[in-house]
């Protein structure tokens, strides 16, 4: 079927008619063997702001990919022969949907997302053994426009505080600093100037764009040891939340099954 000009304000009168005809499929456009094109299938199309020659060709390119592949999935049904299968997957798809869709709500409504420190801990102690490194890794300090020598650092300290995850040590030159441990990768991508393999170990200085840095390496950690806790630190917080969400889920599953059982909305038959 092709769509003249002439037919597009009649489109427009249809779709005016269709608002009032409620829930009724309306006049149809197009049949290709069982199958129907209403105007309401096609009202969403057009924003109201095309000129009608646009409108005209919207519309009909619909039309024609519609024919077309209504025509091929009749002749896709004739030709398979168990579409029973296909019909059961449809609905085993439909169905991972829906539960896929309650459960993210559930989840994001019920879910305790606060994952404490002594968690983070536990989980680590617990399953170290999940966390070896499969790369060579850097732990540093830097900071940002302060001059820093050996004389104002305790390195061990610091390592120390870079290994508990936190900034509990004496401020240097009145500031904190930051620290961090990072992959070769991620390091070149903060610090391009670095070459990640050889890092100097006393305090070095770098600039760029008018910015400077003084970093000191902290600790070097080689792939196949176990990871340090803040490396990891994210990748747990993650781990004990999902661990977390199975959990409730289960619950929330089994309150619902024992709830029906209740209510005698399951039945057994020998």
């Amino acid at each position: 079927m092709k769509l003249h000009l002439w037919m597009v304000p009649c489109l427009f009168l249809i779709f005016s008619c269709a608002e009032e005809a409620g829930e009724e499929k309306g006049k149809a456009l197009v049949q290709v063997y069982d199958e129907f094109l209403y105007e309401k299938d096609i009202k969403n199309l057009l924003s109201g702001e095309e000129t009608p020659e646009d409108s005209a060709l919207i519309i009909n390119a619909y039309i024609e990919r519609w024919l077309r592949n209504q025509v091929m999935l009749y002749e896709a049904e004739r030709q398979i022969e168990d579409m029973k299968s296909i019909d059961d997957l449809v609905e085993d798809y439909k169905n991972s949907l829906i539960l896929y869709d309650y459960e993210e709500q559930l989840t994001t409504a019920r879910l305790d997302t606060v994952v404490r420190e002594n968690e983070v801990k536990e989980y680590y102690i617990e399953h170290q053994k999940d966390f070896v490194l499969n790369q060579n890794i850097v732990g540093l300090m830097w900071w940002q426009d302060v001059q820093v020598n050996d004389e104002n650092l305790d390195i061990e300290a610091l390592r120390d505080s870079l290994r508990n995850g936190s900034l509990s040590f004496k401020p240097v030159a009145d500031s904190l600093g930051q620290m961090d441990y990072f992959s070769y990768r991620d390091l070149t991508r903060k610090f391009p100037e670095l070459d990640p393999a050889n890092l100097p170990g006393q305090p070095f200085s770098i600039s760029r764009n008018g910015t400077g840095w003084t970093v000191v390496l902290l600790e070097k950690v080689a792939e196949g040891a176990t990871a340090p806790l803040p490396f990891v630190r994210d990748e747990i917080e993650k781990l004990i939340l999902h661990r977390r969400k199975i959990k409730l889920l289960q619950k929330i599953k089994e309150d619902n099954y024992q709830r029906a059982l209740k209510r005698n909305q399951i039945k057994y038959f020998n």
